[in-house]
Order: C-alpha cells, then structure tokens, then sequence
C-alpha cells in the first residue's frame, strides 16, 4: 500500500493535505519503512540518498533544507512508529524560523514494504569462493560489465 501526501510551506507556515499535488516543487520517494528510519534519525538522508533508498525530483536544494525544516527530535523521546503519525506531527515539529522567505510544495510518495531481491542462498557459478577484495573488478553499470562477461565464457 502506498501513501501520498504533501505540504506546503508559505508565509512561514506549513499545511498537510493527504494525496498528490498538482505541481509540487520536490518530490520524496522512499519505502514507509525507510522514510520512518529517517524521520526518527536512524538513517542519515544523505547516505539513503547515494544508496538508491530515497529518490528525489524536482529542487534538490528543497531536501537539503529538511533538516534545519524539521530539527531532530529530542534525545530518549519515542520514535514514530507510522507515517500517519509523522503526518500528524508535522505541524508541531516545524520550524517556521527556518521558512522565512519559503513558498515551495514537498510532495512525499511512500512505498510499502517491497524489498529488492536478496541473492541468499543463490549459487554463483564459475566464480571462485575466497577472491580477496582487491582483485574484484569495480563495476560502476551496464557497460563495465561486459568485457568482464566476455573474458570469463
């Protein structure tokens, strides 16, 4: 199940409304599970981001301003538990200081619980058990890839 929602912030206030806008400035994509491990300070945005768990369109200069947007939350308070409950929280944990001069739409796209494939238990055929780190090839995408498939057939 996926979950939608947006806020505005103009005039040093902030409005949230469940769905998708029509044309926001940002758009988050991220699975729940994810963004709740971000929103609770248990995962840094940054590294979700160079890790392909957070997707960003539009103003990227809008994620950066999160932070100072909505400050962590205090040491030994209890972590949100569902994005309903970063929804309703939202207005309290703003920081309209940080907003002056703000007029943009953050649009949120929330994702279930799908995970990517795990490779456990699959038998890698060819390749040697023990191949020390620093004789693996670095793969950066598709095209590193095959002279590296044509030398091994």
């Amino acid at each position: 199940m996926a979950i939608q929602y947006y806020f505005r912030i103009a005039n040093e206030s902030i409005k949230v409304q469940m769905g998708t806008h029509a044309s926001p400035n940002i758009t988050i994509t991220m699975k729940e599970s994810d963004y709740l491990a971000m929103v609770n300070g248990e995962l840094d945005g940054q590294m979700a981001f160079m890790t392909g768990k957070l997707e960003i369109a539009g103003d990227m200069g809008l994620a950066l301003k999160l932070q100072n947007l909505f400050p962590s939350p205090e040491a030994g308070s209890p972590p949100l538990e569902t994005v309903q409950q970063v929804i309703d929280s939202t207005p309290e944990a703003f920081d309209a200081e940080a907003a002056k001069g703000m007029d943009a739409v953050f649009q949120f796209n929330l994702t279930g619980g799908e995970t990517r494939p795990s490779s456990e238990g699959v038998e890698m055929a060819g390749l040697p058990e023990n191949i020390p780190e620093t004789e693996l090839p670095l793969i950066k995408d598709d095209y590193d890839l095959v002279p590296l498939l044509r030398s091994t057939s």
